[in-house]
C-alpha cells in the first residue's frame, strides 16, 4: 500500500502468467498502475490554480507511449526466472515509466520543444492562456518554471515508487544500485548531449556513440533490463549477458530517432525539426559534416542550431544529409547493430516466447531497404 492509502497490486497478488499476456495487455496493467498510483498522488497540487498546474500534468503522465522501459522491466524479470506479474513487478516497471515522464518533461525544456507524442509539450501547456504572477516575470518564464518543479515532482513520485515494489524483493539491493546507477548515467548522457549542440565541427564517433550509450541504450534498455533480472534475485551473469543484447538494441534505437528527428512528416508525433534547431549532436550529423564538401559543411554551420531556420534551409540540410552519405552511414549501422543484438539474442538462452518478443522489438527497428528515396521523398513535403 502506498502512502497515499491506495494499492496498484498487492506484494504478492498475480496477474497470471508474464508469457500469457500479449505486449499490449501488458502495457495495459502498467497504464492502469501508473493511474492508480498518479491519481492520489495529484491531490496535493490540485488545489494551485484550481487544478491548472495538476490537469496538464496528468495528461502528460498518462500520455500513451510504448512503454518501452517498463516493458523491458517485466521481460529482464522474466529473463531472471519470474514468471508471475505481481504487485512488486508492476510498482518497479511502472516506477521506470514515472521517471521517463520526469526525463521528458525536462529534456522538452532544455530543447524548447513545441510538442511531445503529438500534444504540447508540459511547459507549452502551462504557458497557454497564463497570466503573469506578481513579482515572478512572463508567462513563458512561469510556465517554464512551473514545468521544471512538475518535473521534479514526477522523479520523486518515481523514486518513492521503485523502492515500494523492492520492498521483500531477493534483489533489492543490486536493483536498487542499477536505478541509481541509471539516473547517474542518463543526466551525463544529457550533459553531453548539451555540451555539444551547435559544435558540429568537435563531434567524434567516440563523443556521439558515448551519447547514444548513456543517453539512450543503458536508459532505455540495458538498465531497465537489468533492474527486472536483479530484483528477482538473478545472477550476476544473467544480469551481465543482458548487455551484449541491449546495448545495440538501443544504438540501432537511438541512431533509428535521430532519423525520425531530421526528416519525420509529423507521424512519430514530434517535430521533425527539432533536432536541426537545436544542433543536436547526433552520429547523423557527425558523419555529414565529415563527409560533405566544404560547401556543403559551410551550409551546414551556418544554418543548423539557428531555432529560426526557414523552410528552404531546412530541405536544404536534409538534402546535405542524403548526398553527404549520411543517411546510408546511419543505416547501415542501425542492420549492422540490430544484426549484433539478434546474434545476441540467440545466444541469451531465454524461454521461445520470450524471445519471440524481444526478437520484435528488433524487426521493428529494421530498416527499409529503400530507406535513402524514402528520406529523400520528405524533402519538399510541409514540416
Amino acid at each position: 500500500m502506498y502512502g497515499n492509502g491506495r494499492t496498484v497490486l498487492a506484494p504478492r497478488e498475480s496477474r497470471g502468467e508474464i508469457r500469457a499476456h500479449s505486449e499490449s495487455e501488458l502495457v495495459g496493467f502498467i497504464d492502469q498502475s501508473l493511474r492508480d498510483f498518479t491519481e492520489p498522488s495529484l491531490g496535493p497540487i490540485a488545489e494551485v490554480r484550481d487544478g491548472a498546474i495538476a490537469g496538464p500534468l496528468a495528461s502528460m503522465v498518462f500520455a500513451s507511449g510504448k512503454r518501452i522501459r517498463p516493458l523491458f522491466v517485466v521481460y529482464g524479470a522474466a529473463l531472471g526466472g519470474a514468471r508471475e506479474l505481481d504487485g512488486a513487478l508492476a510498482r518497479v516497471a511502472t516506477a521506470l515509466e514515472l521517471f521517463h515522464t520526469f526525463a521528458l518533461i525536462h529534456d522538452d525544456i532544455i530543447d524548447n520543444a513545441e510538442t511531445r507524442r503529438g500534444s504540447p509539450s508540459l511547459h507549452r501547456m502551462y504557458g497557454a492562456g497564463a497570466e503573469p504572477l506578481p513579482d515572478h516575470g512572463e508567462p513563458e518564464q512561469q510556465a517554464r518554471s512551473l514545468a521544471i518543479v512538475a518535473g521534479d515532482l514526477v522523479l520523486c513520485w518515481a523514486d518513492m515508487l521503485f523502492q515500494a515494489g523492492l520492498d521483500g524483493c531477493p534483489g533489492a539491493r543490486a536493483a536498487r544500485a542499477l536505478f541509481d546507477q541509471m539516473k547517474t548515467e542518463i543526466m551525463v548522457g544529457q550533459a553531453l548531449d548539451i555540451c555539444y549542440e551547435r559544435r558540429l565541427r568537435d563531434l567524434t564517433e567516440e563523443i556521439t556513440s558515448r551519447i547514444i550509450e548513456y543517453k539512450t541504450a543503458r536508459y532505455t534498455f540495458l538498465r531497465p533490463m537489468q533492474i527486472g533480472a536483479a530484483m528477482v534475485g538473478a545472477t550476476d551473469e544473467v544480469i551481465d549477458r543482458c548487455r551484449h543484447l541491449a546495448l545495440p538494441l538501443g544504438r540501432a534505437f537511438q541512431l533509428r530517432d535521430d532519423l525520425i528527428g531530421a526528416f519525420d512528416d509529423g507521424s512519430a508525433g514530434k517535430s521533425g525539426t527539432t533536432d536541426l534547431e537545436c544542433g543536436k549532436p547526433t552520429e547523423l550529423m557527425r558523419y555529414a559534416v565529415a563527409a560533405a564538401s566544404p560547401a556543403d559543411v559551410d551550409a551546414l554551420l551556418r544554418t543548423v542550431g539557428r531555432p529560426d531556420m526557414d523552410l528552404a534551409e531546412i530541405e536544404q540540410v536534409r538534402e546535405i544529409l542524403i548526398t553527404s552519405g549520411a543517411v546510408k552511414h546511419v543505416t547501415d549501422e542501425i542492420e549492422k547493430s540490430t544484426s549484433a543484438a539478434m546474434r545476441a539474442l540467440r545466444e541469451l538462452g531465454c524461454e521461445p516466447w520470450l524471445e519471440e518478443r524481444l526478437a520484435a522489438h528488433l524487426e521493428r527497428l529494421s530498416v527499409e531497404p529503400n530507406a535513402t528515396e524514402m528520406y529523400r521523398s520528405r524533402i519538399g513535403n510541409p514540416v
